[in-house]
């Protein structure tokens, strides 16, 4: 089975080219894979300078890249290269994480061993190269009990099979909680699998990130509809402290996004 992997990109004009080349490396070149670059409304010329240094690539068709009209944000620019991906596997790569040396073939192997699901998760490192999550010497089925309760045990790189799922994985609107569209699809057409293959460098060091400083704060008010969509549709199945957890975590959210707001109004 063939990959597009998916990079959705804003304002990262210093850091994509990393991303993308990673991902050229790790596939080695294997014929039918692609990268998509999603560029969001992007003011720091990313799709110009991309267009140039990765001129041989984009004229062989090994990456593509797309530019939004408008800032849709993370999810629904995830969402814009789901549509576009043009191979049977879709894997989302943020823009600042790297694939990492020589693990290509690995996890195409999963991917194909792993064709009757929605679903595919892989493991991830950190900057520092300290393991993220809770570590499985096998692989992981991850029905959507344990999805609710565990999510994917920690950080982890994201594959959808778009033989089975045909919709956009991801609440647009939300700007991010990726982890509701997943449950969806579980819910819709089975459980995952959480591989035990190490394939990411996830790096939280950025100050542009949307779980950082300023990001976070704005985003609250998103957050606390997500947690509240999540329990909405899939409380009954939660153990009652996961709900609760949530529905505090949504009140939290949006009292300190409240309050966020207004002071940014008084400051301006």
């Amino acid at each position: 089975m063939s990959l597009s992997v998916v990079i959705a990109t804003y304002n990262r004009a210093a850091l994509v080219p990393c991303s993308i080349r990673s991902v050229l490396n790790a596939l080695d070149g294997a014929s039918g894979h692609e990268v998509v670059v999603i560029d969001d409304a992007s003011t720091d010329e990313t799709v110009e300078q991309l267009r140039k240094r990765f001129a041989g690539e984009i004229a062989s068709g090994w990456v593509r890249i797309i530019r939004n009209a408008i800032n849709r944000g993370v999810t629904g620019s995830k969402n814009e290269g789901y549509l576009a991906a043009k191979n049977d596997w879709v894997m989302f790569l943020d823009s600042d994480d790297t694939f990492l040396p020589g693990v290509g073939d690995d996890v195409v192997s999963v991917l194909n061993a792993n064709s009757d699901k929605p679903l595919a998760f892989f493991r991830c490192i950190d900057q520092e190269g300290k393991f993220v999550g809770t570590r499985f010497e096998k692989d992981v089925v991850l029905d959507l009990d344990t999805y609710l309760e565990h999510t994917s045990y920690g950080e982890a790189l994201t594959a959808v099979n778009k033989r089975i799922v045909q919709q956009v994985p991801y609440v647009e609107f939300l700007r991010g909680h990726e982890g509701l569209g997943c449950c969806r699809i579980i819910a819709r057409h089975g459980p995952a699998v959480l591989s035990s293959i190490v394939a990411r460098r996830y790096d939280c060091r950025g100050v542009d990130r949307l779980s950082v400083s300023a990001g976070l704060f704005r985003r609250m008010p998103l957050l606390a509809r997500g947690h509240l969509m999540l329990v909405r549709e899939f409380g009954r199945r939660m153990r009652w402290r996961k709900a609760l957890g949530y529905v505090l975590k949504a009140a939290a959210y949006s009292l300190i996004g409240g309050f966020y707001r207004l002071v940014m109004s008084d400051g301006q």
